[in-house]
């Protein structure tokens, strides 16, 4: 007598557990195309991908600009050619995924007090009390709290606004806060009114003691109106100051701001190149004469290990590839 076997799709009553158990039923479940696992090397292709668009220029106001996901879908074609890897669902819910935890640490880590613990394995660092008020500001982070998020430091690169521009801003709050705590005027503002002093006692003229009361009202004038002058001419040279102030903050700003740029720039264009140097290997190998197969592929996982192998590889004469490749093989295997 055969087993009859059902499908979860039948939506039988009778079904219970023991009918699993005992292997009565099989389980046919739904290809769900939307959903699929990302292996730690996809998702590191995909992060390059998009610090890759961010440096050259593909960034805007709210996100990237149009086209973005065929030039990631481009790039992990190129890493994995035989990728299944499509733009929707696979790369947009990825990406949408990584905003939206993105966007809930930034609220978590805003947060008085919270931030990172010391381990360096980026885990969230928070008392029970804090979680409390955390899950019910923003549901999404109620799996968030033991988890690791090493992503974070590029996601800010990725999602957040031009980390250079933001710690430029948080430095001239810095120097802002500088400047008032040495007694400078507000930049913003047009400042407290400056009150001119003299060495003279407050209305002592030597020259005019016997003046009469006429005299004295239009000594009190001539006074007033100096005291106002001299005011707007402090009020001048307050702002001439400011001024100045100002445009040696941004100054550095602009430099600091370069200088970020920079090594960001050289670092992203440094994977880049470590990423076609790794398809290159493959070819080298399979032109050195006397490799088989077996070794070529050995070969390649020695010197890929290794950033520094790489380098040594790409850099060597032709002559010297087939001594350094049997010298790894020795060594290693």
């Amino acid at each position: 007598m055969e087993d009859s076997y059902l499908s979860l799709d039948n939506d039988d009553p009778n079904l219970t557990c023991n009918d699993l158990n005992e292997g009565r039923v099989a389980l046919k479940l739904k290809n769900d195309r939307t959903r699929r696992s990302w292996s730690p090397r996809e998702e590191e292709v995909l992060l390059s991908a998009l610090k890759g668009l961010v440096v050259t220029g593909w960034k805007a106001d709210n996100g990237f600009r149009g086209g973005y996901h065929r030039r990631i879908l481009e790039v992990m074609k190129r890493e994995f050619p035989r990728t299944d890897l499509k733009i929707t669902p696979h790369i947009t819910s990825k990406i949408s995924q990584w905003k939206k935890n993105y966007s809930s640490l930034c609220g978590i880590l805003g947060r008085s007090g919270i931030g990172f613990n010391l381990n360096n394995d980026y885990k969230i660092d928070c008392d029970n009390d804090q979680w409390e008020q955390i899950i019910k500001a923003d549901n999404n982070a109620r799996v968030m709290r033991f988890k690791s998020w090493p992503m974070w430091d590029a996601w800010q690169e990725i999602f957040g606004k031009d980390r250079a521009v933001g710690t430029t801003a948080e430095d001239l709050l810095e120097m802002s806060k500088e400047v008032h705590s040495n007694g400078t005027p507000n930049l913003e503002s047009g400042g407290s009114e400056y009150v001119a002093s003299t060495d003279a006692p407050s209305g002592a003229n030597p020259q005019n003691n016997n003046k009469s009361p006429q005299g004295d009202d239009q000594s009190a004038s001539d006074s007033g109106y100096k005291t106002q002058s001299a005011k707007k001419k402090n009020k001048k040279r307050k702002g001439v100051e400011r001024s100045d102030i100002l445009l040696e903050m941004l100054a550095k700003s602009n430099e600091d701001i370069n200088s970020r740029l920079d090594k960001l720039t050289n670092r992203i264009g440094y994977e880049f190149d470590v990423s076609k140097s790794r398809k290159e290997v493959f070819g080298i190998l399979a032109d050195i004469q006397g490799l088989t197969l077996g070794q070529q592929l050995d070969a390649a996982g020695i010197i890929l290990e290794k950033v520094q192998r790489l380098d040594l590889f790409m850099s060597l004469p032709e002559a010297f590839l087939h001594t350094y490749v049997v010298r790894m093989l020795e060594k290693h295997t």
